[in-house]
């Protein structure tokens, strides 16, 4: 990672209370995914992750950690 630079500071997500993770890109719909704990969702991001596009709640997982992944 010593080859990467930071070209903006870190800034909130929308929608996201704690904890986002498993960051994924949607190639077909041109989005970004990420799960969350609080709220126990998944969350639909436009490119400069702007606006929150679309949200999944999930009811009965534990704990997403890291699962954005599949088909939709």
């Amino acid at each position: 990672l010593s080859s990467y630079t930071l070209c903006k500071q870190a800034l909130p997500l929308i929608g996201v209370v704690d904890d986002a993770s498993g960051l994924t890109y949607d190639g077909a719909r041109n989005a970004w995914w990420t799960v969350t704990d609080q709220p126990l969702a998944m969350l639909m991001y436009n490119l400069d992750f702007s606006q929150l596009l679309h949200v999944i709640p999930l009811g009965g997982v534990v704990d997403p950690e890291g699962r954005c992944h599949g088909t939709w």
